[in-house]
């Protein structure tokens, strides 16, 4: 893949240079160097730019959103650890969710993207849901990413390793040319 091709699905996309790079989640000087031939690009761009605008012709994509899973046999520590493969020094305590009937949770980073909410007062009694928002998702497709993990596995790890089992899921469709 060469600038020249990142340039052109960038305009047939109608995308600006810093959309494009927030979009790969790179620099928009990084991404200017890449399309100008001043740097090489990474295989791991290549491969992403390749689900973007070759997988589905340039034309539509769909991505989740939001997702919501829930583990009745797992702690939050356990499903942190086990199930999302993360470090739990990742994640800060904070306040439940009652109307979920949740007391505690756990937020990544401090901030409440993802969390991992409890049943009980810590993090080692049983019963947890997983909460990700739109940002959240994209955090984590970042981690799985570096791990050379997919959605596929990681869900099907989730539910059918872990007896998870999802309660919601948005997904959002890219137009890359406006059909919708």
């Amino acid at each position: 893949m060469t600038g020249d091709d990142l340039k052109r699905y960038r305009e047939q996309a109608g995308w600006s240079v810093r959309q494009m790079a927030a979009y790969f989640d790179v620099s928009k000087s990084a991404y200017s160097r890449y399309e100008s031939g001043d740097r090489q690009i990474p295989d791991k761009l290549i491969s992403r730019i390749e689900k973007t605008f070759l997988d589905f012709n340039g034309v539509l994509s769909l991505g989740i959103d939001y997702l919501r899973l829930n583990f009745n046999g797992l702690s939050p520590r356990e499903v942190v650890q086990d199930v999302l493969k993360m470090p739990l020094d990742d994640f800060m305590s904070g306040g439940g969710n009652s109307s979920m009937g949740y007391l505690t949770s756990l937020n990544y980073a401090g901030f409440m993207y993802i969390r991992i909410f409890g049943r009980g007062e810590n993090i080692e009694e049983i019963g947890a849901l997983v909460q990700m928002s739109g940002r959240g998702v994209r955090a984590f497709e970042y981690v799985l990413e570096r791990a050379d993990r997919s959605w596929e596995d990681f869900l099907y790890a989730a539910l059918l390793e872990h007896g998870g089992n999802v309660t919601r899921a948005d997904f959002a469709i890219n137009d890359y040319v406006g059909w919708l």
